[in-house]
């Protein structure tokens, strides 16, 4: 006779199989929600840190302090006072200084953002202290102009090659090309800075 040789054959209890596939798909199922619970979290981290690292960066951007004068606004490590008044630039330059100030000198884009609409008025045009005497811009401080914001009008007109000019922060204009060039004798607001340091 012929002999029939199962060698696959194993001999389990009925149902054995399903019982290791739903272990396996248990086990599976809570790595998954471990999986989603451990994303979720780190999601959840992430925006706490964007917001609070935005919450400091505009603290440390303006802030009211009590190391400026009540009238005066503290931006970055100096001192700003928007006047009321309009007057000529040179007047304007004087009055800055009779408070230990002198006109606003912007450095770089951080410093423009935080000055532009510093009252919140959208009609504001205000003298900085960029000047322009012998076809040179040249801020009060001494500094050559290294970083502009100059207005397409400005640009398009005779614009930043002016001979005798000076210059307005217009507020009518885009953030970042809001310098207009004006004749000196015009009477405008002012904006004066006194550093900190």
């Amino acid at each position: 006779m012929h002999q029939m040789g199962v060698s696959d054959y194993i001999n389990e209890p009925p149902g054995s199989e399903n019982a290791d596939s739903r272990v396996r798909y248990k086990t599976e199922r809570k790595l998954y929600r471990l999986l989603f619970l451990s994303v979720g979290i780190l999601c959840t981290i992430q925006a706490a840190l964007n917001v609070s690292l935005r919450l400091v960066n505009t603290a440390t951007l303006t802030v009211a302090s009590q190391r400026c004068a009540s009238d005066w606004r503290e931006v970055n490590f100096s001192c700003y006072f928007l006047s009321t008044a309009a007057e000529t630039w040179e007047i304007s330059r004087k009055r800055c200084q009779s408070k230990g100030a002198d006109l606003a000198v912007i450095k770089g884009q951080q410093e423009q953002r935080a000055l532009y609409r510093l009252d919140g008025d959208a009609g504001l045009w205000f003298w900085i202290g960029l000047r322009n005497n012998t076809r040179t811009f040249q801020w009060v401080d001494g500094s050559a102009l290294k970083k502009s914001f100059w207005s397409d009008q400005s640009v398009d007109s005779d614009g930043p090659h002016s001979s005798e000019a000076c210059v307005v922060m217009n507020h009518t204009a885009p953030l970042l090309a809001n310098w207009d060039i004006t004749p000196c004798g015009l009477k405008r607001r002012w904006l004066c800075e006194k550093s900190l340091n």
